[in-house]
């Protein structure tokens, strides 16, 4: 609604090109950001800043969060500031993960989640997305592991 409103205002005619009207609608709204850079933007590009609009949460929602924050000692600037830094890393780690992403989709991979409707050895691709997803599981069960002994060994 917000975008909407702010489009018909010509708002969005500041950032110039379809690829900085979706940027600019980001900032202020994630979904229709987000859909936007899907729209305009290259894959690349609309990935890494599909991360950062997501991590930064949108105009939208920080004046819902400040707006709770009005009847309690919580500042806003740290909160603002928390979510900017979020972005900046969000952004950073989808452009250093997106090689990865290339690398997995260049490969004959099933998907992970699948109807299988149109799959000619369904047990096949079910066996391969099990093994993908129980090595993400252990994946992130051993970083786990590693984060709570990191914690206890600061705590000496």
């Amino acid at each position: 609604v917000v975008t909407r409103i702010l489009g018909e205002l010509r708002v969005f005619s500041l950032a110039g090109s379809e690829l900085g009207k979706a940027l600019a609608a980001g900032f202020i709204e994630v979904t229709n950001g987000v859909s936007l850079l899907s729209e305009t933007a290259p894959v690349k590009l609309a990935l890494i800043s599909a991360a950062g609009a997501v991590s930064w949460g949108g105009l939208s929602i920080h004046a819902q969060s400040v707006s709770l924050f009005a009847h309690t000692d919580i500042k806003a600037a740290p909160y603002f500031f928390a979510k900017a830094l979020h972005a900046v890393l969000g952004t950073a780690w989808a452009a250093v993960l997106y090689p990865l992403y290339e690398w997995l989709k260049s490969k004959d991979a099933a998907p992970v989640f699948s109807t299988f409707a149109d799959a000619v050895f369904p047990v096949q691709q079910l066996q391969y997305s099990s093994k993908i997803f129980f090595q993400s599981l252990l994946i992130l069960f051993s970083a786990s592991l590693l984060i709570i002994f990191i914690r206890k060994l600061s705590r000496r």
